[in-house]
């Protein structure tokens, strides 16, 4: 039979009432989508019975913010959900800086960062409702490396920090930790070489090229301007039954012992036991090393430990007392004759501070001024000796036996050079000394009992820090390759400058 495909024909093939006909993929997609919302309504349900609220709202927030945990417009002042779903973007969030402002400084890290600070969403680093434990500056390395992994500046300059680290790992793996800029600094390489543009800003104006007394050479040291040596008050001599038989001699003239890791017996922590406080002459100097001026006239008197204007007044003070209290004999004055008989009618003033007398008979003028300052210089010359022979060696502990002496045109004619002793050596970084207080000091600070100059830079270097923190167990010491100390960039920086 011939093939009719008339118009006709073809409409009778077509099945009217297949809309009628049910769709066994649409009923199935119906009846889950109804399920899912059954599900869910009821999930919600017995979420509300059971008071568990972070089934539809955030977590709890970190016990700092807990005051505003239920107001959260004092945080949220947009949208950010659908922000980023439509730009498809991760860094929109729903807080903007300004809301963190109102209570946080958040002071700047670099001014010539890139992306600029204020570009910077502090939500991005700083992830709110993950408990009342959470520890919102905690924040991971990946936020970190986004940028230090490819370091950019505004003006391409980075004369004192690495462009490309990911890891805190030795420097001959690819990304990791290069050495402390101050251990960069005491490199053979740079001892040798004169002062270049910038090198102050390294680490701080304290360490430089510089050539101390009895140096053949200049060297990168630390250019702190007083006297101490670190060998003396640690290193002691034992005999063979282990008894102390040379070493350093206390106030009582007995031998004492500060090398068996007794650092503590100068270095103490702060209070928030994380930096060592610094070194008091009151506190721990003056014991040993009095500053003597007359153990004569003041048996075991001692000047003030400060500015010379405030010794010469503590001086002047003493001796003024002294003459005035008649403690001071006056026969070291000169002579001054009184007049003759005068003529009849003559009327003469009697001279000032004379005594009475036979006429013609020579008196002694007392000048108290002079004779105090006369005393006042002689024990400004004593107090500025670094050995003062009265008492012996107990005696070290002139002004020149730790500071650097000037001679100045001025009253007093001398002044001491600030010694300009850093309170912090590695700037751009935190560290705890409690959390190390399982260790012994020459843990991290080896060979202090050999330093003996003011110049010995005892900072430890990055390798000792390997030792049981990186991330890379190959670096850490083999007793801690599989429990070494967390390694995360917080552990030792941070972002915000404090202002």
């Amino acid at each position: 039979m011939p093939n009719q495909r008339t118009s006709r024909y073809l409409a009778e093939r077509v099945e009217v009432e297949f809309h009628r006909r049910g769709n066994r993929f649409r009923r199935v997609t119906w009846l889950t989508g109804v399920a899912a919302a059954v599900l869910c309504l009821g999930w919600i349900a017995w979420g509300m019975s059971r008071d568990q609220q972070t089934i539809y709202a955030a977590g709890p927030v970190a016990t700092p913010h807990r005051f505003i945990e239920h107001d959260c417009q004092q945080c949220h002042t947009t949208w950010g959900l659908g922000q980023r779903l439509i730009a498809w973007d991760d860094t929109i969030r729903s807080v903007e800086n300004e809301a963190c402002a109102k209570c946080h400084a958040g002071p700047v890290h670099h001014a010539n960062q890139v992306p600029a600070h204020e570009k910077l969403s502090c939500a991005l680093c700083h992830h709110e409702h993950g408990g009342h434990d959470a520890k919102l500056a905690d924040v991971a390395d990946q936020h970190c490396v986004k940028c230090h992994s490819d370091l950019k500046t505004l003006n391409d300059a980075m004369p004192n920090f690495a462009g490309q680290i990911e890891e805190f790992s030795k420097d001959t793996l690819p990304g990791g930790h290069p050495a402390f800029a101050l251990q960069r600094q005491l490199m053979d390489g740079l001892r040798n070489r004169g002062p270049q543009p910038g090198d102050r800003h390294l680490v701080h104006a304290l360490v430089g090229n510089i050539q101390r007394p009895g140096q053949p050479n200049p060297s990168w040291q630390d250019r702190a301007q007083i006297a101490f040596n670190h060998a003396k008050h640690l290193n002691v001599e034992r005999n063979a039954a282990g008894e102390i038989v040379s070493g350093l001699r206390g106030p009582d003239r007995q031998v004492i012992d500060l090398s068996r890791d007794n650092c503590s017996a100068c270095h103490q922590l702060d209070a928030e036991r994380r930096y060592m406080q610094p070194i008091k002459y009151e506190k721990h100097c003056q014991a040993c090393h009095p500053l003597l001026f007359d153990n004569l006239r003041f048996e075991g008197k001692t000047v003030p430990h400060g500015r010379p204007d405030l010794v010469r007044g503590f001086l002047t003070e003493q001796y003024a007392n002294l003459v005035l209290s008649g403690g001071e004999p006056t026969d070291v004055q000169p002579l001054k004759q009184v007049p003759k008989r005068p003529k009849p009618g003559e009327r003469v003033a009697s001279p000032p501070n004379t005594t009475p007398a036979q006429l013609g008979t020579p008196v002694r003028q007392v000048d108290y001024g002079e004779q105090v300052r006369q005393l006042v210089a002689e024990a400004e010359k004593t107090a500025l000796e670094s050995v003062q022979p009265i008492l012996g060696q107990m005696t070290r502990g002139g002004c020149r036996y730790c500071h650097v002496v000037n001679e100045v045109q001025g009253n007093p004619p001398w002044q001491i050079e600030p010694p300009n002793i850093p309170n912090r050596w590695l700037p751009h970084s935190v560290f705890s000394h409690d959390s190390h207080r399982f260790q012994k000091c020459d843990d991290c600070h080896s060979d202090v009992k050999k330093k003996s100059s003011t110049g010995d830079v005892m900072i430890p270097s990055i390798d000792v820090c390997f030792k049981c923190h990186s991330s890379d167990p190959s670096d850490r010491d083999p007793a801690l390759r599989t429990a070494g100390a967390r390694s995360n960039c917080v552990e030792c920086h941070v972002y915000h400058h404090h202002p």
